[in-house]
């Protein structure tokens, strides 16, 4: 598997990067890694560099991605910035299926503008109100 992922400790997030194909058997790989990182270095903030990554094209397994990282033990807390390099469908459709099932992941094309989201306060994950659950 084509992958890298450590701890940047002047920037306090972690750093992973993937080359070739993204497919859910190396998403699975690169959250328990990530899991186990954020468990040593308490840090909840992951810029994953996907410029040179090729995403699987089948949207069963693209959807099935978010579970995927969430079994690994990767909390709803963390902050994942998706650094692509151009426009795609579907980065676009895991950044949907991943925001939907709750995870905290926005795609970005500028390394700049991921770095400067990933520096933002981690909300707690959404709690619906009274006034959402009442039906």
């Amino acid at each position: 598997m084509n992958y890298r992922i450590s701890y940047d400790h002047e920037r306090d997030l972690i750093y992973g990067s993937v080359e070739g194909d993204l497919d859910p058997a190396l998403v699975k790989a690169m959250a328990a890694e990530f899991a186990s990182i954020v468990a040593s270095t308490g840090c909840r903030k992951l810029l994953n560099d996907l410029r040179n990554a090729r995403i699987t094209h089948s949207p069963l397994d693209i959807h099935s991605m978010p579970r995927i990282i969430d079994t690994q033990g990767v909390s709803l807390v963390c902050r994942r910035a998706l650094l692509i390099s151009e426009p795609s469908e579907d980065f676009e459709f895991l950044e949907t299926v991943s925001l939907n099932f709750g995870q905290q992941v926005r795609l970005f094309y500028n390394l700049e503008a991921a770095l400067e989201w990933l520096k933002g306060d981690t909300p707690p994950p959404h709690q619906p109100n009274a006034e959402e659950t009442a039906g």
